[in-house]
């Protein structure tokens, strides 16, 4: 019982430890993949929302995920909405948010029609525009259906890229540049063959490749980022203060924290080759500890199953002994009892001769009764003859049944016949009736 239960216990390891290396690749891989990971909310609220309140007017790029970008809940969400509120909240102020394109939104600024620009690039050169210090971080990358390794490889191709974006004019990288209102119709094109490569903030272009499935790789930076907010040149005041809000936001780490909320976990790239090529030590290492686990375990359990089958050997050894013990037992007991009624059989006839000897010894001269001794001790002879004669392995193996009593009743018959012969001669019967001549089973003689 204790070795089948080790048995057991083994092979539910076994089953354990392979159950656990393929649940636990799979359920890391799908939490890399962001499948337990909820989309983040924007969680600070508007201190301010009186309606009698100063205002701050925000214009934000609706297709900027996950910087500013409307949810499944169709609610503007994202860093660039996040930063504002708090922004607005410490100067004091209602936002007020307002969406477009990029270039929609730049005009409303130039139009008057907003106080704030957000996103706009420090070494950005659109005009009438005073730019905070930079909030966030990002990278410039190159886009494609294939990878390239250098900036020489989009010489004379056609690369999309936004409308008025400073590296049209910064970096001559001799190809065909074509501007786009949307960071989506950007990676659209590209995906379509419009173009053959596409510029892109790196976190927005993950989300929009992840959302539209579209099926673009990554290639080389072309520059960091780092977005800022513009206000109108005619507004100083409120560049210096929301410089001072958002350098004390830098310093308390709540910008920080939201980089982290929206770029870092959300804006991660979430896909399954991403994924693995990240995370290909993690993935070698449980695989090779999982092999290891298994081959010693697989040992242990050959190990137990040898050892089980030896003591299984053992203990069908052992019964087997003890059986063919208690048949020897069985076998001396019954050629115990056999050479024990052989040796009572044997002593009557003999002592029957032996008491004709004493009776011809007490009557030599009388010639008719040492004749009747001598045809005593003849025929006492022929019967211990046939007694000898009879002692075979049918007799042995009868021992304990029948044959034994045969013998003694044939003896007795043998006595009872001398008697009845009127041999009752006070010596013959003392020798007929000794202790020793008439023992065996017990069938009732006295």
């Amino acid at each position: 019982m204790k070795i089948s239960g080790a048995h057991k216990a083994m092979k539910r390891v076994l089953i354990f430890l392979v159950t656990l290396g393929i649940i636990v690749p799979i359920l890391f891989t799908a939490g890399q993949m962001g499948l337990f990971s909820p989309e983040p909310t924007v969680e600070i609220e508007a201190g301010i929302t009186s309606e009698s309140a100063p205002v701050l007017r925000i214009a934000t790029d609706y297709d900027f995920c996950p910087n500013s970008y409307y949810n499944k809940d169709g609610e503007l969400s994202g860093l660039y909405v996040e930063i504002m509120i708090e922004v607005a909240n410490r100067v004091g102020m209602r936002p007020e948010f307002k969406t477009a394109d990029w270039m929609g939104c730049r005009k409303m600024l130039t139009e008057d029609e907003v106080d704030v620009l957000t996103g706009l690039e420090i070494f950005s050169n659109m005009e009438g525009t005073l730019r905070t210090i930079p909030f966030c971080s990002d990278e410039l990358r190159v886009y494609g259906r294939s990878r390239i390794d250098s900036a020489a490889a989009l010489a004379g191709k056609k690369v999309a890229l936004m409308a008025r974006s400073v590296i049209a004019t910064t970096y001559d990288l001799q190809c065909d540049y074509l501007e786009y209102s949307t960071n989506t119709e950007i990676l659209e094109a590209v995906e379509q063959g419009e173009a053959d490569f596409g510029i892109c903030h790196g976190a927005v272009a993950t989300k929009i490749i992840e959302k539209n499935h579209l099926h673009l790789v990554p290639s080389l930076v072309i520059t960091k980022s780092y977005p800022a907010l513009a206000v109108h040149d005619t507004q100083p005041k409120l560049q210096r203060m929301i410089n001072e809000v958002v350098r004390d936001m830098s310093e308390d780490g709540t910008i920080g924290r939201l980089q982290n909320k929206w770029i870092t976990e959300f804006a991660r790239n979430r896909s399954l080759e991403y994924v693995f090529h990240q995370n290909e030590v993690f993935y070698i290492t449980f695989i090779l500890g999982i092999i290891i686990v298994l081959c010693i375990t697989a040992g242990y359990w050959e190990v137990d199953r040898r050892q089980e089958k030896y003591i299984r050997t053992l203990l069908e050894y052992q019964e087997k002994l003890q059986q063919s013990n208690e048949e020897t037992k069985r076998a001396n007991q019954a050629k115990s009892e056999f050479l024990s009624h052989m040796s009572h059989d044997i002593r009557t006839p003999i002592n029957g001769i032996m008491g004709m000897v004493e009776i011809i010894k007490k009557n030599l001269d009388d010639p008719e009764r040492i004749k009747d001794c001598l045809e005593k001790i003849d025929k006492a002879s022929h019967h211990l003859l046939s007694l000898i004669n009879d002692s075979n392995l049918a007799s042995l193996q009868a021992a304990l049944g029948e044959a034994g009593s045969g013998l003694f009743v044939m003896n007795f018959q043998f006595l009872s016949d001398m008697v009845a012969d009127g041999i009752a001669d006070d010596a013959l019967l003392d020798a007929l009736y000794a202790p020793d001549a008439v023992k065996g089973p017990n069938y009732g003689l006295r």
